[in-house]
């Protein structure tokens, strides 16, 4: 099982997806876009655990929405993918 954490607060742009493709740890091509991702995620054989944090859904871009429903989207569609929002706090 592979888990990622991801900061929501990087969900604004297509700058995301070299983000995610890091975070994911990806080899190869794919491309700066939501049906890329969609596909790239699809063909993922292992169980495959995002978290997100900073995530506030009333502050995201649109294009931040879009990243978020078509994650919600293959959760959906495929049963080795899971997603959850989480808060993180510091203590010291």
């Amino acid at each position: 099982m592979k888990t990622v954490l991801i900061d929501a607060e990087k969900m604004k742009d297509r700058d995301f997806h070299q983000y995610f493709k890091r975070r994911l740890e990806l080899k190869g091509y794919h491309g700066n876009n939501l049906d890329a991702m969609y596909d790239v995620l699809s063909t993922l054989r292992e169980e495959l655990r995002i978290y997100a944090y900073n995530f506030q859904e009333e502050t995201l871009s649109d294009y931040g929405r879009s990243i978020w429903r078509t994650l919600k989207e293959l959760e959906v569609q495929k049963d080795n993918i899971h997603l959850k929002t989480i808060n993180i706090s510091r203590r010291y």
